[in-house]
């Protein structure tokens, strides 16, 4: 992944450059993010058929054979797997934003801040300002800084 910013003549970044930078990262973890939940929930789909399938034919052996009983197996079925499928697309898309933040988004981040003169705080204040609560870049902003205890 590379992130790239457009710098005025100076060397230093505005605040809109900032602004598009923030955003593009947060963007870069929104879309690794969220390939790797599609495949997991796939995967998620596909593993938890036989588990699934299992579930269904025992219910229906043990408590006999009906409409409604295949009807409700049915339903506990889908929704057992449905339930199995989305906890393993949320493992893997929180596993990857944490990756990604970890060996490229960080990395970019430092090297922005090291050639702009930016402070950490003002990169974080205004990421606060700019992302939607909920925005995978925030879960790494620790801003407001923390008050010391007195």
């Amino acid at each position: 992944m590379s992130l790239e910013m457009n710098i005025n003549q100076e060397g230093s970044a505005t605040l809109t450059d900032l602004t598009e930078f923030i955003l593009e990262i947060n963007n870069s973890l929104e879309t690794s993010a969220q390939v790797n939940a599609n495949q997991a929930f796939n995967l998620g789909c596909t593993v938890g058929l036989v588990p699934a399938l299992l579930f269904f034919f025992v219910m229906i052996y043990f408590v006999g054979f009906s409409v409604i009983v295949i009807f409700v197996a049915s339903l506990l079925t889908v929704l057992m797997l449905i339930a199995f499928a989305n906890i393993t697309a949320l493992i893997a898309k929180n596993r990857t934003i944490d990756k990604t933040f970890d060996n490229n988004v960080k990395l970019s981040i430092d090297e922005f801040l090291e050639n702009q003169n930016i402070t950490k705080v003002e990169f974080e204040r205004t990421s606060v300002e700019t992302l939607a609560p909920g925005s995978p870049l925030l879960k790494y902003i620790s801003y407001p800084p923390e008050k010391p205890e007195i």
